[in-house]
C-alpha cells in the first residue's frame, strides 16, 4: 500500500469497530459522520486489533466489529508514505523555508496554487513528523505519545513539535478534501487507521463479533495490554481475528445473528 493513493480494495479487508446500538444504526441507514484521532469521519482499519481497541473505546457495555467494503472511485491519501525530499527541496527553493511551518495558502503567491504531487508532500511532511516518525521511538505505536511524552531528554521539545506538525496537517485536510478531491486519507495499519471524510463511500459487508460487557467471565472486561502480547492468554484464545468471527458464531446474541444474517444476504446482492 505504498501508493499515492490506496488502491485495490478487493484485496484488503477493513473493520470498524464500534458500539452495537451504533452498528445497527450503521446498518439500517449507512454511516453519518464522526470524529477521531484524525478529525471528522468514519474509520477503518487493516488491524482487527485496532478495531476491537476502537469498539472499546466507546465506553460502552455492548460492541460490535463491521467489516466493510469501499466504493469504488474512492480516492484515499496514503499519508503514511515518507515525503519526497526533492520535492520538499523544490518547495523550499520556490517559497522559502516558511512553506514548512505556515499554511501555503499565507505562502505562496495568490495567482499560484500547488501541485497535487507538491501539495501531497507537503501533507505527507507534517503528518510523518507527527506520526510515522514517532513510532521507532514507541515500540512501533504513537497512540496518544504526545500527551504522555516524558519532559526529560527533550521530551517536552519533541512534544511540542509534534503539536506544531499535527495542527498543520489538520489545517491542510479541508485542501485535501475539497481543492484535491480526496475522499480520505490516514494509514490502514496503524491505531490511527484510515478516516473517510463522507459515509456513502462505505458499505457494511458483515458483522464479525459482537462483545457484551460482563457477559464472558474469560473475556476482558476492557481493552488492556495482554491483547498487544501474542503470548499472553488471551491471544492464545483469540490469536487472529478468525477466531474472533468463530466465538460470534457460537457465542453472539440471537438479536445480532439474525442481523448479521441480513447484512450477508444484502451483501451478496449488492457487491
Amino acid at each position: 500500500m505504498q501508493d499515492e493513493i490506496l488502491k485495490n480494495f478487493d484485496q484488503h479487508i477493513f473493520y470498524h469497530g464500534t458500539s452495537y446500538q451504533n452498528a445497527t444504526g450503521i446498518i439500517g441507514r449507512g454511516y453519518g459522520e464522526g470524529v477521531g484521532l484524525l478529525g471528522s469521519g468514519v474509520y477503518i482499519t487493516c488491524n482487527w486489533l485496532i478495531a476491537l481497541w476502537a469498539m472499546y473505546w466507546k465506553y460502552c457495555d455492548h460492541g460490535a466489529i463491521l467489516r466493510v467494503g469501499i466504493s469504488k472511485g474512492t480516492r484515499i491519501l496514503n499519508s503514511a508514505k515518507k515525503p519526497d525530499r526533492k520535492c520538499l527541496q523544490y518547495l523550499r527553493k520556490e517559497f522559502g523555508e516558511e512553506i514548512l511551518k505556515k499554511h501555503p495558502m499565507k505562502v505562496i503567491p495568490k495567482n499560484k496554487r500547488l501541485t497535487q504531487k507538491e501539495f501531497i508532500n507537503l501533507f505527507r511532511y507534517h503528518y510523518w513528523n507527527f506520526q510515522e516518525k514517532e513510532k521507532n521511538r514507541f515500540g512501533g505505536s504513537s497512540r496518544f505519545f504526545w500527551d504522555y511524552m516524558p519532559e526529560g531528554a527533550g521530551g517536552e521539545k519533541r512534544a511540542k513539535g509534534t503539536q506544531f506538525h499535527k495542527s498543520l496537517c489538520f489545517k491542510l485536510v479541508s485542501d485535501l478534501r475539497i481543492q484535491y478531491q480526496f475522499d480520505g486519507f490516514g494509514n490502514p495499519e496503524d491505531e490511527f487507521g484510515v478516516v473517510i471524510f463522507e459515509g456513502n463511500h462505505l458499505k457494511v459487508k458483515e458483522i464479525i463479533f459482537e462483545w457484551i460487557r460482563g457477559r464472558d467471565s474469560s473475556f476482558p472486561y476492557d481493552f488492556c495490554d495482554d491483547w498487544l502480547d501474542p503470548k499472553s492468554d488471551i491471544r492464545k484464545k483469540f490469536p487472529d481475528v478468525d477466531h474472533l468471527i468463530k466465538y460470534f458464531q457460537k457465542r453472539g446474541s440471537k438479536e445480532a445473528k439474525e442481523l448479521a444474517k441480513q447484512v450477508a444476504t444484502a451483501a451478496k446482492k449488492k457487491p
